[in-house]
This record gives C-alpha cells, sequence and structure tokens, in this order.
C-alpha cells in the first residue's frame, strides 16, 4: 500500500506482456516471443506490481510497472536482436498509451505498491489479494484537502485509456493519434533540414526573396551555403554496467568543428569528412575491471581511433566538461582543469544516437551538458535517419552503419561509437541533400516504399492464414466426449 513517487512513471503490465505480438513485426515478434515472452517468460522476471482502482470501482485493479522495468526490457531485446533497436525514452511509448507518464500527485490517485512478483502464480495471487480502494498503510495520514475535481476527471482519463488498449481504438481515438504522429515526424524532419544548414548543405529560407526548391548539392565540392552559426558538433556515447546502470564505464566523445570543413568537398556520403572528426575515449579507473558479457559483448580495450584514457571518477565531469570548450578536444593533453561548465562563445550542438539513455548516465557523473549557455540544440541520429528513410521505427547503430555500407568495428565500445554515431549524422544529411529533388532519389524512396508496402501486404496475409489454420483440426478428431 505504500504509495508511488510523485511524478514517478508506469506501464500496464498486462499490455506489456503481449508487447511482441502487438508492437513488433511479425517477421520478428514471433522469435522476440519465444526468447522472452512464450511460455509465461516474461512473468519470470522481477516486477515491482503497482496498483491503482478506477474511481468507479470494478472487479479488479489497473496493475503496473516502473517505466524502468519495461525501458530494461527494451534493452534485453535490443542486446540479444542487434537489428531491432527500442529507444525506452521514446515519445511512441507515451503516444501509444505503453508509458502513463505522472498520476495526479493527491493521494487518491497515485499508484500504491502492491509486492514483488518473479512467476505468473505470483502475480495471480497478489491481484487477488489486492488492498480496496480506500486502503492506507499505518501510519500515513489522511489527506488534508479533497481530491480537485479536474483531477479525478485526468485519473479517470487515464485509467480508462490503459484498459481500454486491450480494446480496438474508435475512429476518433485513431485520428488523434495519427494527426500526433504527423506533427511528430515532421519536426523531426524539421530537424535534419537545420542540421543541414549547419552543415552548409542547406541555406535558412528567410535569406532568399523568393522561395523556391533547394538544389541537390555537388558532394566533389566544397558546400554552396554557409556553415549557419559556426557551431562545433559534439558527441557523446556512454557505456553502462549492464547489471547495474548507475555503473559508468566509458565515455566516447566524438568532435566535429565546421570551421575545420571549409573548402572541404564532403566526398561520397561524407566521408570526405570524417577525417576532420576528433576522437576521445575515457575509461573509469575504478571500474576498469568491468566488462559487459551478458546482454552485449562489451570491448573496453579496442578502441579504433586512438588511445583510451584512464580517469578516476571523481575527475569524470571535468574532464567531459573540458570536451564542450576550447580546443575542443584538438590537444588531448590539455589539462583537465577546466570549469564545469563551458565558457566558450562558440556555439555547440550535443549529437547522440537516442541520447536521452546518456545524457542520464552523463547525470549520474555530474555533467549536464545541456545546461550549456552555447548549446543551440541535440540532435538524435536515429531519428534524422528514420526520417531520412521514412522509417516507422528508429534502427541501432550498427543496422544503420550496414546500409551505408560503412564498417564498424567493435560496437559497444564508447569511443566508437560515438565516432560512429558522428558518421551517421555527417552521412544523413550529406545523403539527404545530395539525393534531394533528383531522380535517382526519387526511384531510390519510391522503390523503398514498395518493398515495405509488399513486406506489409504479405504480413497481413500470413497473419490471416493462421488465424484461419487454427478454426480447422484437419479431421483429424470426432469431436470428443461432451
Amino acid at each position: 500500500g505504500q504509495m508511488s513517487s510523485v511524478g514517478q512513471s508506469f506501464c500496464p503490465v498486462i499490455v506489456i506482456s503481449k508487447f511482441p505480438y502487438k508492437y513488433i513485426p511479425k517477421k520478428d515478434s514471433e522469435a522476440v516471443a519465444d526468447k522472452f515472452f512464450n511460455a509465461a517468460k516474461f512473468w519470470l522476471r522481477k516486477l515491482d506490481l503497482y496498483y491503482v482502482w478506477h474511481p468507479d470501482g470494478g472487479d479488479r485493479p489497473l496493475v503496473l510497472i516502473p517505466e524502468s522495468q519495461f525501458a530494461h526490457l527494451l534493452r534485453d531485446i535490443s542486446a540479444s536482436f542487434r537489428h531491432l533497436f527500442f529507444n525506452p525514452r521514446e515519445a511512441y511509448y507515451r503516444d501509444i498509451g505503453l508509458v502513463i507518464k505522472a498520476f495526479p500527485s493527491h493521494p487518491d490517485f497515485r499508484p500504491r505498491f502492491l509486492g514483488t512478483s518473479s512467476s505468473k502464480q505470483d502475480y495471480d495471487d497478489m491481484v487477488q489479494n489486492t488492498p480496496v480502494a480506500n486502503y492506507r498503510p499505518t501510519g500515513e495520514a489522511v489527506p488534508s484537502k479533497p481530491a480537485d475535481h479536474r483531477d479525478k476527471k485526468l485519473f479517470r482519463q487515464m485509467i480508462e485509456e490503459a484498459q481500454d488498449l486491450n480494446k480496438a481504438q474508435s475512429k476518433a481515438v485513431k485520428a488523434k493519434k495519427q494527426e500526433e504522429r504527423v506533427v511528430r515526424q515532421q519536426n523531426i524532419g524539421k530537424q535534419l533540414k537545420r542540421a543541414q544548414r549547419y552543415l552548409g548543405l542547406r541555406y535558412k529560407r528567410e535569406k532568399v526573396a523568393k522561395a523556391r526548391k533547394v538544389p541537390c548539392i555537388g558532394v566533389h565540392k566544397p558546400v554552396p551555403y554557409e556553415f549557419e552559426g559556426n557551431p562545433v558538433f559534439v558527441c557523446i556515447d556512454v557505456e553502462n554496467y549492464e547489471l547495474d546502470h548507475n555503473v559508468i564505464t566509458e565515455i566516447g566523445v566524438a568532435t566535429l568543428d565546421t570551421a575545420d570543413l571549409k573548402d572541404l568537398p564532403p566526398g561520397e556520403g561524407g566521408e570526405a569528412w570524417f577525417d576532420q572528426i576528433r576522437h576521445r575515449h575515457f575509461r573509469i579507473d575504478e571500474h576498469k575491471h568491468i566488462r559487459n558479457e551478458r546482454f552485449v559483448d562489451g570491448c573496453p580495450d579496442r578502441f579504433e581511433f586512438g588511445e583510451s584514457e584512464f580517469i578516476p571518477k571523481k575527475d569524470a565531469a571535468k574532464v567531459v566538461m573540458s570536451c564542450f570548450d576550447d580546443p575542443f578536444s584538438k590537444d588531448s593533453k590539455v589539462s583537465w582543469t577546466s570549469p564545469t561548465v563551458a565558457d566558450s562563445k562558440r556555439n555547440i550542438i550535443f549529437v547522440g544516437h537516442a541520447p536521452e539513455g546518456d545524457l542520464a548516465a552523463l547525470r549520474i557523473l555530474g555533467c549536464k551538458p545541456l545546461d550549456l549557455p552555447n548549446l543551440l540544440e541535440t540532435i538524435d541520429t536515429a531519428q534524422l535517419y528514420r526520417i531520412f528513410r521514412r522509417e516507422q521505427n528508429p534502427k541501432s547503430v550498427g543496422s544503420i552503419l550496414y546500409d551505408f555500407d560503412l564498417t564498424g568495428w567493435h560496437l559497444h565500445n564508447a569511443g566508437n561509437d560515438a565516432a560512429y554515431t558522428m558518421w551517421i549524422m555527417i552521412g544523413t544529411c550529406v545523403r539527404a541533400a545530395a539525393g534531394r529533388g533528383t531522380k535517382e532519389g526519387e526511384e531510390e524512396l519510391k522503390a523503398r516504399q514498395e518493398k515495405e508496402l509488399q513486406e506489409k501486404v504479405q504480413d497481413t496475409i500470413d497473419n490471416y492464414m493462421d488465424e484461419q489454420k487454427a478454426w480447422s483440426s484437419n479431421g483429424e478428431d470426432d469431436g470428443g466426449a461432451p
């Protein structure tokens, strides 16, 4: 009966238990289900169960798990199926109701702890014995004020939307979600265009007298436009210990200064710019003995772009934040006496591949790059690639390198991953700029769309045939006894 923290996020556990069947494409859903869900495997995970009751009561409570446990599940799936990439902090999961953000803070509405289960039987027993709606553990004070009617209305809506996830959606709900998805995708597209402007691959619209189509760029000539804001791109990748995500083992930093790109043609796929990236790989001294092996093949000793630097944990924030200040990792031997907040006047763009996890890990170390006064914005390469290829779901770093015909050695080394993420940022922007408005680009897009449409049609046919097979026993029995 203990109340959850104010603002804590949750997921409806029954819906999560059906995740692969409803939210993963058929070609992968069966394999994921076999490994993590079928034969009640999902229920063998350690799950912290919380409950809330509908304001009108009901036969059963809505049972929830913390969002962090759903995120851990997604990381486990991504680690076992490298071509699948799930960002636990993706807004998509909130939009479709899998993640419920911040119940109203009044004690009547906050989820309460039910218990920790590690089997389906545990779950069933706990749900069967869920305390009544007005239960309060000994010592909990009665609220001094009644719940606000607006909070009660919001709470009712949140409960009913979570309960409706297993039901067919109405046309109005589907239309609303489609509208939200369109806005979100258009915002991602705007970020790709801004990234091109920073790299001199596109002009800013108000700088021309009349709106017109932006022409494609020639990759073997210097870029035709200014590097808007003359920014420095700083990409950071962080590796955590797989059994305790509060233990940081590696930090990788890749830096691209647009001042180094002047008069330098980007080359095919932007590869001529790759040599201008500056690379750092930091390993935490206290954790240098730790190597991930259970979910990913850790390789902290296989940095491909220079020598690793060992630093004490107490200096990690100072060292990392120095990379956001002059000389921007140009000289790796610069002392670590820089202030923890950079004071350079150069514009900074933070780059990451689904960077929410990396930013959370940096906060553990005391690093807060998003607080920099000269930060222009954060660019998510998973979303840049997604809008470039018009993909429904984000892809992993390895999958994108494969699509771009780039070789990435020893992934899951933080220094290497930071470098490859910067490759993806450059490669996506240059490819999009080189192909826009061209006949070849349009034909490639059309071919990709036709292929994806055929795959979706085939998935629908396969699902239908599987359902039909379930109705028939092929005459193998006579109906048996009543």
